[in-house]
């Protein structure tokens, strides 16, 4: 029995793309005058180009989100957990930033499913339908509309680990803190000898 060694295929060379130098340089004078938007409003519509579903923003908050809603939360947190140090405090605002993401990941799936259960809801005949057949024809909806529920799905669990990944650090750092303060110091320990 012999083994063959084969070499993977070679990759496709691209072919490059047939444009005069006239076309070159209509396309450099062109990019040339554009701008970008200017006003403050363009700028913002212009940062919203590409955003699709918000699963992977960066942003806590985005548009239309309450900030107000945001800040409380995030007081309840600090009333609550009462942060001594710099870690806690950054603990404190990973767990509620990513509870708060995960709210979101989880609103935005809850209206993907209603939309898709009101859409067959609406078609003739739904009404002959069990709850679980119009919730599976929901599915096979979404999925066909390719709506992004796996990754919504996917980025509400990222972010309920992140969450129980902060909150665990904060309770271990708690307990070496208060197990720290409750050992005899060296020092403190010598001057108890008679």
């Amino acid at each position: 029995m012999s083994l063959e060694i084969t070499q993977p295929p070679a990759a496709k060379k691209r072919r490059p793309r047939l444009t005069t130098q006239k076309q070159r340089e209509a396309a450099r004078i062109n990019g040339s005058k554009s701008r970008g938007p200017i006003t403050v409003e363009g700028k913002q519509r212009n940062r919203l180009n590409s955003f699709k579903h918000g699963a992977y923003s960066q942003a806590t908050l985005i548009l239309p989100e309450d900030q107000k809603r945001f800040d409380a939360i995030f007081n309840d947190y600090i009333d609550r957990f009462q942060p001594t140090s710099e870690m806690e405090l950054e603990m404190i605002e990973q767990m509620v930033s990513s509870s708060w993401r995960r709210r979101r990941h989880a609103a935005m799936l809850h209206e993907y499913w209603n939309a898709a259960i009101r859409d067959i809801a609406l078609l003739p005949g739904s009404d002959a339908l069990s709850p679980t057949a119009i919730a599976t024809k929901a599915f096979e909806k979404l999925l066909a509309d390719r709506a992004p529920i796996h990754t919504l799905e996917m980025a509400e669990l990222r972010e309920a680990r992140k969450f129980h990944s902060a909150a665990r650090t904060y309770r271990e750092d708690s307990k070496w803190r208060e197990s720290s303060l409750n050992r005899i110091q060296p020092d403190s320990a010598l001057n108890l000898i008679p």
